[in-house]
């Protein structure tokens, strides 16, 4: 039997969308794109302030709504690609890899359907290599992240696929 993924989320009665410790980014396309980890939440609520329904939201989901906004049943209120686990940006800034070595940690692959070809991470013979993106600001220092003491690096998982290259410009909220 074949399971139908949930793929977005819509407002099944009228109000007011509240953001319960929600952490969005505005990306390049000019969408807001979730980036809690855990526990972000927005609710739908009544004209005297009482919560109607609440949606807890997924890492790199789009949020189509504003906090605040009104919202009608049947309106789209967030969507994602059910079947990716993306790695975002939250920062603006210049594309630096490390330790992504072709041959060692990445290798081209071409899709034998479409033809088109992709640099996967592989798993590395050497346990001192950690494939990695870093977001560097204009001083060409890493990046910081907004309201921490973290840096804009972002550890790659084996079979990852880069959708960047070493110099791209990426803004907050675009997938590496």
């Amino acid at each position: 039997s074949r399971r139908v993924e949930q793929a977005d989320i819509r407002a099944r009665v009228a109000g007011t969308i509240k953001f319960d410790d929600l952490k969005v980014v505005k990306n390049a396309e000019g969408r807001y794109v979730v980036m809690n980890r855990r526990g972000g939440e927005f609710a739908i609520v009544g004209e005297k302030g009482r919560e109607r329904e609440r949606f807890p939201v997924i890492y790199g989901a789009h949020i189509n709504v504003k906090d605040g906004q009104s919202v009608e049943p049947g309106d789209l209120l967030a969507s994602w690609d059910p079947f990716t686990t993306p790695i975002i940006t939250e920062v603006d800034g210049t594309v630096k890899f490390g330790d992504i070595i072709p041959g060692k940690t990445m290798q081209e692959k071409v899709d034998p359907v479409t033809g088109k070809s992709s640099h996967t991470i592989i798993e590395s013979k050497s346990a001192d290599e950690r494939p990695r993106i870093s977001v560097k600001d204009k001083d060409g220092k890493t990046a910081k992240l907004p309201g921490t003491s973290g840096q804009a690096r972002y550890i790659l998982p084996i079979n990852a696929i880069l959708l960047v290259e070493e110099g791209d410009e990426v803004k907050a909220g675009d997938i590496v």
